[in-house]
């Protein structure tokens, strides 16, 4: 989901796991979180082309799921804090060619208590050879709003055709 992997290197805050781990692949249960992760992954596609407007904070979406505390891991190795993300993504809008998309699929969704959700997907950049991606995040439902935070993401790097 990075725009770049420009930053310097950040430790951040221990993500907090809830205390019982089984989990279930319900339908009704995961597809918010599915729903999250498609739509937001079509929002940066957009951001990325420059189709969307460009916003003086960043893209605005992107603000709005990340947790304050978010992390991600990118391939590299590398890890970045939510502000790190969202200036990455400020500083790349519109830098994509008219042909690229960013594509998830093989969505599976682990529904936890307490309104989490483990995930992982693949991602594809369509138009940026050699960006294809297997991805793992933690999201979290935010309480009364029925709305999906992102805790913690990721990220390895996939060939093209996963076999």
């Amino acid at each position: 989901m990075s725009a770049t992997d420009r930053s310097t290197a950040r430790s951040g805050p221990a993500i907090q796991f809830p205390e019982q781990v089984d989990s279930a692949e319900t339908p009704s249960t995961a597809d918010p979180f599915a729903s999250e992760i498609e739509d937001l992954h079509r929002y940066l596609g957009r951001w990325l082309r420059g189709d969307i407007q460009n916003n003086p904070g960043g893209p605005a979406r992107l603000q709005q799921a990340l947790a304050d505390t978010f992390t991600v891991v990118h391939p590299s190795g590398l890890r970045e804090g939510k502000a790190e993300v969202i200036g990455n993504f400020a500083s790349a809008y519109g830098e994509k060619s008219a042909d690229y998309s960013l594509d998830v699929t093989d969505i599976a969704i682990k529904v936890l208590p307490g309104g989490y959700g483990f995930a992982t997907y693949r991602e594809s950049h369509a138009g940026d050879a050699g960006r294809n991606r297997l991805c793992s995040v933690l999201l979290r439902q935010r309480n009364g709003s029925g709305k999906i935070e992102w805790l913690h993401l990721h990220e390895t790097l996939a060939p093209r055709a996963v076999v």
